[in-house]
């Protein structure tokens, strides 16, 4: 079992794989013996942070934004960001690629802190972004890609907890 903060959050198949698993995690390694892991509980998933499990969903998000922006050239700065948003958004997405292969995970722990500001810093922006009349125009050309870029920031915010 790997331990963090008195609480299991997996189990792994060997003993070594689970001391790395630890690690990577900041958790402890207890015993080793293998059980089913449990899926996530329905309250883990309705809290106001998003679990570690929704990187895949944020990840495609961030894609379908940038390509929207790029789409509809909208100048330097938000091309950088977009750019900046897709990055970060693959990074975390391949590091809990890499925790999720080595431990069965019981409960996909909750976004850090300093992570999930920079993630409401981007939808804050992009948000602001989109709903300025002229993007509006220039999106408009391209319906398709401003439609599903759309549909991913409110996905977004509904899944950080936006009130609509």
């Amino acid at each position: 079992m790997i331990i963090k903060n008195g609480r299991v959050v997996g189990y792994a198949d060997d003993y070594r794989e689970a001391l790395e698993s630890a690690e990577a995690i900041g958790g402890t390694v207890e015993s080793t013996y293998i059980t089913k892991p449990r899926p996530p509980s329905k309250r883990a998933r309705a809290r106001r942070i998003p679990t570690s499990a929704e990187w895949p969903h944020i990840y495609g998000d961030a894609r379908r934004i940038r390509d929207a922006v790029f789409a509809a050239d909208l100048g330097h700065e938000a091309k950088e960001k977009a750019y900046e948003f897709e990055r970060f958004a693959r990074k975390h997405y391949a590091k809990w690629e890499k925790i999720k292969r080595s431990i069965k995970m019981v409960e996909y722990p909750k976004l850090p802190d300093d992570v999930f500001k920079e993630l409401v810093e981007y939808v804050d922006y992009f948000d602001r972004l989109f709903s300025l009349k002229d993007v509006k125009a220039k999106m408009a050309e391209d319906e398709v890609t401003w439609k599903s870029a759309r549909l991913s920031l409110e996905e977004l915010k509904r899944m950080l907890g936006y009130s609509s």
